[in-house]
């Protein structure tokens, strides 16, 4: 049998790559480790720890911009040079795992509140996370969604034992701030609101085609899309809301037309159920 473990030869590069990449983000890291392990390194000049730092700057460099773009409306709230400050810190404290740069900073979120500096402004956090649930919406898988003319065709035992599924990109934030409209507010899309006036807001994320959108979205429609997520039948869903069934089917009506479900597993059938009210005054904004 062939013997696949590794010489102590072979795992040498790794522990040299996992040197340099520390101090590409480390200032302190003594970069004449470096020259030790690399022998083409020492050979050079002493000059290392001053070309070392340029590389080290255009590396770090990198990921704040990356950042940067990433959550724009956030750079606005804090403004650029506090907010690349920040990025710098979390850079260094937390590197990316992946090489794909659109997958990095879904931990920003989680890291701002840590900052002494941001604990009187925990909305930040909140905005912050909803630009990376619209970032995770964008890069989402595509996948076709039920429209509600195809609802409507539906037979009524059909569609109230029915399960439905999320469209893929579909995120939603509970936050206790206004933040969408904060968010909004930060990409010239309306103004912040007065402090006297704030309030909790839920966010609706999804991409319905090839543009993200954001909402605000009520209580009830928050619940039917827990439990349709959960599994139930939209039966089921309906009756865990506790409202008439004509306003539900006004909610389902909604989140149908506004691209956020598809289709799931068929029912294996039920006993015949009342008449389902039609579809009337579709909308995801409401107060």
């Amino acid at each position: 049998m062939t013997d696949l473990s590794l010489t102590s030869s072979a795992r040498e590069p790794l522990s040299q790559q996992a040197a340099f990449a520390r101090a590409l983000l480390d200032p302190l890291f003594p970069v004449e480790q470096l020259a030790v392990r690399t022998p083409a390194i020492a050979s050079a000049d002493n000059s290392l720890a001053q070309r070392f730092a340029v590389h080290r700057n255009n590396v770090v460099a990198g990921l704040v911009n990356g950042l940067q773009d990433s959550f724009p409306a956030t750079v606005r709230l804090l403004g650029e040079e506090f907010f690349r400050a920040v990025a710098t810190e979390y850079v260094r404290a937390f590197p990316p795992q992946s090489p794909v740069l659109s997958e990095y900073g879904g931990t920003l979120a989680n890291f701002l509140p840590q900052l002494t500096s941001l604990q009187t402004y925990p909305y930040v956090a909140d905005v912050a996370q909803l630009e990376w649930l619209r970032r995770r919406a964008y890069h989402s898988a595509d996948q076709s969604v039920l429209s509600l003319t195809a609802i409507r065709k539906m037979p009524i035992q059909q569609l109230l034992f029915q399960r439905f599924s999320l469209h893929p990109s579909v995120h939603w934030l509970r936050s206790d701030y206004p933040v969408v409209s904060l968010w909004r507010s930060q990409m010239g899309e309306g103004v912040v609101p007065e402090p006297e006036h704030w309030h909790a807001e839920t966010a609706l994320i999804w991409r319905p085609g090839h543009s993200v959108q954001v909402a605000v979205i009520t209580p009830t429609r928050l619940t039917l899309l827990e439990q349709l997520q959960s599994g139930a039948v939209l039966a089921d869903a309906m009756a865990a809301i506790g409202a008439p069934i004509a306003v539900v089917s006004q909610h389902f009506s909604a989140l149908a037309q506004a691209g956020v479900l598809c289709a799931g597993d068929l029912p294996v059938g039920a006993d015949s159920p009342p008449s389902f009210p039609d579809f009337s005054n579709p909308t995801i904004q409401t107060s």
